[in-house]
Parts: C-alpha cells; structure tokens; sequence
C-alpha cells in the first residue's frame, strides 16, 4: 500500500486479501529499520475492523543463550 511514518518510525505496510471469509483483508505495519510488524489491522468479510494490534516497546538487541536452551528435565 505504500510508505508511512508511524509513532516516528518509517513502516512499509502491506495489505493482504483473503478468498476464506472468516477474514478478508489483513493490513500489516512493517517497520523498516526493525524488519518486524508493529501493527496488524484485521477486516472481516464486510470491511468493518475487527482487530487491531499494537506492537509497542519493542527493544531490538541481542538475546542471553540461556533463552535458547532446553531447560533441565524437560
């Protein structure tokens, strides 16, 4: 759909349209510099929104190693 400014970040945002009817439109907020969505915005089949959610302090960096290890006696 094209380019936005967002909460003072640049997004790309993009619409998606479904042939199944429990939804038919789904917009997504990219942001650019962070590669992750920010926003998702649902419509059902009759274009009213039904859902809409925000991604808020989002804190990129780095992620400890012990996130990523099978706890013990699992």
């Amino acid at each position: 759909m094209g380019n936005e400014n967002l909460n003072g970040h640049d997004y790309q945002d993009i619409q998606y349209t479904y042939e199944e009817k429990k939804f038919e439109v789904m917009v997504q907020w990219i942001a650019n510099k962070l590669g992750f969505v920010v926003r998702t915005l649902i419509k059902d089949a009759k274009g009213k929104e039904t859902s809409t959610m925000d991604y808020t302090n989002i804190k990129p960096g780095g992620q400890a190693n012990s996130l990523f290890e099978i706890p013990e006696g699992y």
